[in-house]
């Protein structure tokens, strides 16, 4: 676990996409949802996942890519999806 933690803002493109390497497919899903503004409850079926999974997978993701909060991780996950596909609303 990193010793400190990472403001999203503060990152060149090329640091976003390395953050974002580090995550699972299953966490980038996870995120993926979360950034469309689904909740957790609607998204527990659709992976056929339950609470205690998704909210330990998403601090999992907090912690491999050096952020304290899932807002920060979520932050961070839209930052990169902004960079690379362009925000669709």
């Amino acid at each position: 676990m990193q010793n400190y933690a990472v403001n999203p803002f503060d990152l060149r493109a090329s640091e976003v996409d390395y953050q974002i390497s580090r995550l699972t497919p299953c966490q980038i899903e996870i995120l993926m949802h979360l950034v469309e503004g689904k909740r957790e409850r609607d998204i527990l079926p659709l992976l056929n996942i339950n609470l205690t999974t998704l909210r330990s997978r998403l601090l999992t993701a907090c912690d491999r890519v050096g952020v304290k909060t899932r807002w920060q991780l979520i932050g961070l996950f839209a930052i990169w999806k902004y960079l690379r596909r362009g925000f669709r609303g």
